[in-house]
């Protein structure tokens, strides 16, 4: 296959009017830019303004390159944080990886930006695995960080009914979806980010306070809030129990666990036990 010559101005013009042709016959909200990183930077920031001029729409890139959100592109996959999440349910990095990354990740994209976090994607499932063969028992505790950590939750086929197969690349698969049994699992966490003001998205973020260390090798814990929303979550990311508590300077207040429906007060140095992978 030919290489395409996005220097040519023509070729440029006739991919704007195609992308335009789409939304104005469709009506369509935007487009997932497949390889976005391939194609060169400044067309994907001629071609933006153009569709905005129709219909503002919602460009997803399947990419990871921060200069993409500078003009084009409202959010792409966090590929780093995935792959973060894969090593340390392989103990190959400690949970604190986590806290490295978000900071690179808030340094390095426009405020503005959204990132994509998933425990498994088309690409993943087929290549490298499912989410049980390379998380194993934390498969369901990394889904809790991907739907609560800035900024966007994606599911993939099948992990509603806890789909433990490798599709197909490009040939027709089927999914065996059986009796559904994570679907009230995926359906809670959804629900409390709709509700929840602590978990929207860009600039609209609530603020983000990393209660682990670097003494905490197995567990990642954060808080976020906005205005009067708060979510605290805390992650087990290892394979015996664990004794937590929190730091001196935390504070967090009354809290119900969104699964059970169980309320606790949370204080500074509150002790918290924790089964293996229990979120």
């Amino acid at each position: 296959m030919a290489e395409l010559d996005f220097d040519n101005t023509e070729l440029r013009n006739e991919f704007v009017k195609i992308f335009i042709w789409w939304i104005s016959e469709y009506d369509i909200d935007g487009y997932r830019c497949d390889h976005a990183h391939g194609v060169p930077t400044d067309f994907w920031e001629e071609l933006r303004p153009e569709l905005d001029k129709v219909k503002p729409v919602f460009m997803l890139a399947e990419a990871e390159l921060p200069e993409l959100h500078k003009k084009a592109f409202d959010m792409s996959y966090d590929w780093k944080m995935h792959h973060i999440l894969n090593a340390i349910a392989q103990n190959k990095k400690p949970a604190w990886a986590i806290a490295e990354h978000l900071q690179w990740a808030d340094t390095s994209y426009p405020d503005n930006s959204w990132l994509m976090q998933f425990t498994s994607n088309h690409d993943e499932n087929s290549w490298a695995g499912t989410e049980f063969e390379r998380m194993g028992q934390g498969a369901r505790t990394f889904a809790v960080l991907a739907a609560t950590l800035p900024d966007m939750l994606l599911i993939y086929n099948g992990q509603e009914s806890a789909f433990n197969e490798r599709l197909k690349f490009f040939v027709k698969d089927t999914i065996g979806w059986g009796d559904y049994r994570y679907s009230s699992f995926y359906r809670t966490l959804n629900e409390l980010k709709e509700r929840n003001k602590a978990l929207l998205n860009g600039t609209e973020n609530g603020i983000l306070k990393v209660l682990s260390s670097q003494a905490d090798s197995n567990v990642f814990a954060f808080s976020r809030q906005a205005e009067d929303d708060q979510v605290l979550v805390i992650c087990n990311l290892g394979e015996y129990p664990v004794d937590y508590r929190l730091r001196n300077n935390t504070r967090i207040g009354n809290m119900k666990e969104v699964f059970t429906g169980t309320s606790r007060t949370f204080k500074r140095k509150t002790k918290i036990s924790l089964e293996p992978w229990q979120y």
